[in-house]
């Protein structure tokens, strides 16, 4: 049988006209080919600029100072570097537009900092979004091998990079999070931490 549309447009109405004019997305008549991963040359500039002879105190530098300095170098360099067209994936573009439409950029855009920054670090090393919601996000570590370079320095309570480096993405996306670490690590490192939406 065949299908009539212009009756079925009658009896259902014209979905075109449910979307605001501006913002329905269309198709890409050129077909491009678009990668949606992290690029692997972000993670190779990240590297060759944060090495691990850089993971050093500064004279009479506290581990708190120390920890808090590496984490805003470290997360606004990788933020600049992801935005740029060299290295942003289609993802990344996705996640920007959509945040741009809806005014809403939490979980998205924070995760998606989030994750380039566990991702360019320590790309081995086995982790998971554990949770992301519009309110939380919680991520979870494993055997975390910056945990490990921080102890072999004599450097404890490494969340504090983690979460000082959340703190620059929220920051920058112009969110007020509540952060915490929500289990302490085990011998196999374990660590979860947990990122709120503060109401506004």
């Amino acid at each position: 049988m065949r299908l009539d549309y212009d009756v079925l447009r009658k009896v259902k109405g014209n979905p075109s006209a449910e979307t605001a004019t501006g913002r329905r997305l269309q198709l890409d008549p050129e077909l491009k080919e678009y990668h949606y991963d992290m690029p692997k040359e972000l993670i190779a500039v990240v590297i060759n600029q944060f090495p691990p002879e850089r993971w050093v105190k500064l004279d009479g530098e506290t581990d708190d100072e120390f920890l808090k300095r590496m984490a805003n170098e470290f997360m606004v360099f990788l933020m600049d570097k992801a935005d740029l067209d060299e290295y942003r994936d289609r993802t990344g573009e996705m996640i920007n537009l959509v945040a741009q439409q809806t005014g809403i950029s939490f979980p998205h855009r924070f995760e998606r900092y989030l994750e380039l920054g566990v991702l360019s670090l320590r790309p081995r090393d086995p982790w998971k979004i554990a949770q992301a919601t519009t309110k939380v996000v919680k991520l979870r570590s494993y055997n975390c091998s910056l945990a490990k370079l921080f102890s072999e320095r004599g450097i404890t309570q490494c969340e504090k990079f983690c979460l000082a480096g959340a703190g620059v993405i929220a920051e920058r996306i112009g969110e007020t999070l509540t952060m915490e670490k929500t289990a302490q690590a085990d011998p196999d490192g374990y660590c979860e931490l947990t990122f709120s939406r503060n109401a506004k």
